[in-house]
């Protein structure tokens, strides 16, 4: 089960925006989330995608693909608050669990405390997209 609070700010708002401009031009995701790229630190985070339509890509042509569209759509301010790029599989078993444990479509941004999260060492992560494959 996971505990879910909404969160809002303009770096959420155009981060889910740019997730919607990508997944109407390529295809949607399966999973869409930040993580903290340092423990109690929101200044800077780490993109972790996962998609069908990335899956059949090498993970450099899968991550180039997503920096490449994060920074063509990301004011710099924005962009320079990312500090990694990771592209998870959609068959991988921590999206498959996370997944299961949480449905959340783009329009709303979750932070997100779940046990799937912390099978995987990951406390909590902001979350713009949850649907299972």
């Amino acid at each position: 089960m996971a505990f879910t609070t909404v969160v809002s700010g303009q770096f959420y708002e155009t981060v889910m925006e740019t997730i919607r401009k990508v997944a109407d031009r390529r295809g949607g995701f399966t999973l869409a989330m930040l993580l903290p790229s340092n423990a109690h630190d929101s200044a800077s985070w780490n993109a972790v995608f996962s998609a069908h339509w990335l899956d059949p890509l090498s993970l450099r042509e899968a991550v180039k693909t997503m920096l490449d569209e994060l920074k063509t759509n990301l004011p710099g301010s924005a962009f320079s608050r990312i500090q990694r790029v990771s592209i998870l599989r959609t068959s991988e078993s921590f999206v498959r669990e996370v997944t299961a444990d949480l449905s959340i479509s783009i329009g709303t941004v979750y932070r997100v405390q779940s046990f799937a999260f912390s099978r995987f060492g990951v406390e909590e992560a902001v979350v713009f997209v949850a649907t299972p494959s």
